[in-house]
């Protein structure tokens, strides 16, 4: 990883806040967790609606998808396989069965 200077450093660590304040406000102090695996069960999950299904402010109020599609950076057939590494095909978890607020 590259050390980030100057300008450059002061936003990525806006963007880092951000996006802890948003993971606080919309999880950790919206539920209560019994146990460590709840809270990533629910951290997971909304993980994925934040990469996927979220607008964001940033990126012109279009979620990180339409985004990627917009500029050509994603292309259709990809989108399906968007973000590889949250896709758990191998859960028994019922992520449907979670209700995040995630509209901040």
């Amino acid at each position: 990883m590259e050390r980030a200077e100057g300008n450059r450093a002061c936003a990525v660590v806006l963007a880092y806040e951000r996006f802890n304040r948003t993971f606080r406000q919309d999880v950790l102090d919206s539920y209560m967790f019994d146990n460590l695996a709840e809270l990533r069960k629910y951290a997971l999950a909304w993980a994925w609606m934040y990469n996927n299904e979220r607008p964001h402010a940033a990126l012109g109020y279009r979620t990180p998808v339409e985004f990627l599609l917009k500029y050509g950076k994603l292309s259709a057939l990809k989108q399906r396989q968007f973000p590889t590494l949250q896709q758990d095909n191998n859960s028994n978890s019922n992520w449907n069965s979670l209700v995040l607020n995630v509209a901040s």
